[in-house]
């Protein structure tokens, strides 16, 4: 019995240290999936709308000015100098907050892909049997609340089939014993309704043993 146990907890604990260095390996990533490459073309959909919005109510009434041949040639040449003055700062302002708005996008987007992905791990090794985990993210990350949640869900699954585990074991022990008393005694039907049962209680322990504590 104990060296099952020790069996188990060394288990247990490589499951969980395996299971940390993938995730550790994963945060030294920056990119984790198309959800940031989503997003950040999304950012850049909506910036260049906004640019292209800015860029006609900057540029038009000028360009309309312009255009206009009653204006004086004071007026135009006033007006053609605001139009290049315009011109030299307006796009050095936009690539510059393109940029912003990108690095901010991919800051941000790694923030919330990083938890989801470490979210689909440990679903994975959950629907696996694998009871020992515990999911981390980092401590910046967002979604940390959803992270305690998922945490105490897999506790609350660890107790529930290792209280399980422990009534098999019991019953099991209990089944040893009654068969070893009733073949004593030369009852060949409840033998062999007590080996029936003890079948029973070992398909039980095989389909516990699926889940690591």
């Amino acid at each position: 019995m104990k060296t099952a146990n020790a069996q188990i907890q060394m288990t247990t604990l490589e499951g969980t240290r395996s299971f940390s260095e993938r995730q550790t390996g994963r945060r030294r990533r920056f990119y984790v999936d198309g959800f940031q490459v989503r997003l950040l073309v999304l950012n850049c959909i909506y910036f260049l709308t906004i640019l292209l919005v800015l860029t006609i109510t900057s540029f038009g009434p000028v360009a309309q000015r312009l255009a206009d041949e009653s204006i004086s040639s004071a007026a135009r040449a006033e007006m053609a100098n605001l139009f290049l003055t315009l011109h030299s700062r307006y796009w050095f302002v936009a690539l510059a907050v393109f940029v912003l708005l990108g690095v901010h996008s991919l800051y941000v987007s790694h923030r919330i892909a990083g938890p989801l992905y470490r979210f689909r791990k440990t679903f994975e090794e959950v629907a696996g049997g694998n009871l020992s985990i515990k999911l981390r993210i980092r401590k910046h990350d967002y979604l940390r609340r959803d992270e305690s949640s998922i945490n105490e869900m897999i506790a609350s699954l660890r107790t529930r089939v290792g209280n399980v585990r422990k009534h098999q074991k019991d019953v099991s022990a209990r089944v040893t014993t009654l068969k070893s008393s009733m073949t004593s005694l030369e009852l060949p039907e409840a033998a062999s309704c007590l080996e029936e049962l003890e079948k029973s209680a070992r398909e039980l322990e095989s389909r516990l043993m699926e889940f690591q504590l």
